[in-house]
Formats: C-alpha cells, sequence, structure tokens
C-alpha cells in the first residue's frame, strides 16, 4: 500500500504552522503531508486604475514577482522544517491561481490538487475575518468544504492553541 497524503494548504503567515502542527499531532506514520500553497498568477493581479503606463506596470509585476518569491522563501524555511520535524515525507506543491486572487479562484485551484492526488483529507486554516468580510469577499475554506473531493478538516486558531 502506498503512503497516504493529507493536503495541508498553506500560505504566507505563520498561522499555518498551526495547521502542521494538528496534522503532526492527528496523523501518525504512514502519512505524507503536502504543503500546498496557491500562487496567483502574475498576470492576474488587478492593475491600479488609472491605467499605468508600461514602466508603472512593469513595477507592479516585479513587486507581484518578489512577493512571491518571498512567499515561497517563507514555506521552505518555515514550513518545512516543521512538517518534516517528526520524519513524515513532506511534499511542497505550489500551484498557480487561474484568474484574479479571489477565495473561489484559490479554492477551484486547491480543490484540482486535491482532486489529481486523491489525498486522505486536506487541512485548512479558518481565517478570522468578520461576516462582511466573509459575504462580500467570500471563504476559501467555505469554497473547499462544498467542492472537495476529499474530507476537509478546517482548524479554527482559537481551537488550536488550546
Amino acid at each position: 500500500m502506498g503512503k497516504r497524503i493529507v493536503v495541508i494548504a498553506v500560505d504566507d503567515t505563520k498561522v499555518g504552522l498551526l495547521a502542521i502542527d494538528f496534522a503532526l499531532e492527528h496523523f501518525c506514520e504512514g502519512y505524507e503531508f503536502h504543503l500546498l500553497h496557491i500562487s496567483p498568477s502574475v498576470a492576474s493581479f488587478p492593475v491600479p486604475y488609472p491605467f499605468p503606463h508600461a514602466a508603472a506596470l512593469a513595477q507592479h509585476h516585479e513587486e507581484r514577482r518578489l512577493n512571491d518569491r518571498a512567499t515561497r522563501h517563507f514555506v521552505k524555511e518555515v514550513f518545512l522544517p516543521r512538517a518534516s520535524s517528526k520524519g513524515a515525507s513532506v511534499v511542497i506543491a505550489d500551484v498557480d491561481c487561474v484568474g484574479t486572487p479571489e477565495s473561489s479562484n484559490i479554492g477551484a485551484a486547491i480543490c484540482r490538487y486535491v482532486e489529481d492526488v486523491s489525498p486522505a483529507g486536506v487541512i485548512l486554516m479558518r481565517h478570522n475575518m468578520g461576516i462582511l468580510s466573509r459575504l462580500f469577499v467570500g471563504s476559501v475554506t467555505k469554497y473547499c468544504i462544498e467542492n472537495s473531493k476529499a474530507p476537509v478538516i478546517v482548524v479554527h486558531p482559537a481551537v488550536a492553541d488550546i
């Protein structure tokens, strides 16, 4: 029997460490952790209005590239050591988000990855957005709960700290 996979969706915040800690505590030997980071494509970011001239547009795209590079470094330097601390096999998966970086597009990218690797489960952190933000912006977690082909475990930061 091959390794069982658990996908842990992470972003560029340390709250992702709580999701990793949850996985380490509840998924023991025989699991392979996939640290999944969704990278919105540089071209998909909204361009500031009014439409800037070519130099400003190039600077805008370069800032997005640098941010993405910093996030990848963060995942490798902060999340990878924690996830592999108990000897688990760890894969870093960086997937591009198609379209604008909205909750539904990020959630769709997570669900596509889940469908490709057929994990035993997906661990997501709940970010403490206000009700209005969830209503108007949406929620990656909600999208994944409604559309994932694998069970979704949502870890609330307040519960994870206990």
